[in-house]
């Protein structure tokens, strides 16, 4: 079921920063010459906001956040490209939308929305990144982004679209092929931090429940039962108030 998923999430690129990583050869003891080092900028050099999705069938739309991210500017983003990304890449009517619990996203006029346009919406554990495959994808798109150096926020934008769009679709469909291990690895953490995500995690809950709720999500036979609202077993009563440190 996890193939008729679509994740979204947003993210910030900066022009300069931490994920512009370059790499040179040189000699021994000479690491801090001029020619070997990169000049810090003031706040990255600017950035940009993004919104995207994907499902196992490739990569949705990806769109520049203009401005600032309030209720209005969700909804705004939703009506102009989640249905569409839906239909693009053939996901069915009822495909399942997947977002984190951000109050735009969760806010009433959305949920309103979203029983307007008759779309389930997967119910999402608290403080859980870990959880979510566009991560993997937003890293890649960062790092395909800065190996082309862009100097300005146009070319920073203009080459996410291009890289967004150059992930490949064995790339989305391995992540959602092997979510069922990503979910396994944060059972076998209890709901702590994983090997992919290092952090500190107020752990509480009942496993056996949690165990009970994961195998009912993996029963298709079950999801008739569940109604038009999808609930996400994994993590949810562990991480409900949970805190992380990145």
């Amino acid at each position: 079921m996890w193939k008729k998923v679509l994740w979204s999430d947003e993210t910030k690129i900066e022009l300069f920063g931490l994920n512009a990583k370059r790499y040179v050869w040189r000699k021994p003891n000479t690491a801090h010459h001029p020619e070997h080092t990169i000049p810090t900028v003031k706040h990255g050099g600017g950035s940009i906001m993004l919104w995207g999705c994907f499902s196992s069938a490739g990569t949705g739309k990806l769109v520049r956040i203009e401005g600032k991210m309030d209720g209005a500017k969700y909804r705004e983003i939703l009506e102009e490209n989640l249905m569409q990304s839906a239909k693009d890449l053939r996901l069915g009517r009822r495909f399942i939308f997947q977002q984190d619990n951000d109050p735009k996203h969760t806010a009433r006029a959305t949920k309103e929305w979203f029983g307007l346009k008759n779309v389930n919406v997967l119910k999402w554990p608290s403080q859980s990144p870990d959880l979510n495959p566009i991560e993997n994808l937003w890293q890649d798109l960062k790092i395909a982004v800065h190996r082309r150096s862009p100097s300005n926020l146009t070319e920073l934008h203009l080459f996410c679209q291009e890289e967004w769009t150059n992930l490949s679709i064995s790339r989305c469909a391995k992540l959602v092929e092997t979510y069922p291990k990503r979910l396994a690895a944060v059972i076998a953490a209890k709901g702590g931090s994983t090997k992919r995500h290092q952090g500190k995690l107020i752990k509480w809950g009942c496993y056996n429940q949690l165990m009970r709720l994961t195998a009912m999500w993996n029963d298709s036979s079950c999801l008739a039962k569940l109604g038009s609202s999808y609930w996400f077993a994994p993590m949810r009563l562990l991480r409900e108030q949970s805190v992380l440190r990145w």
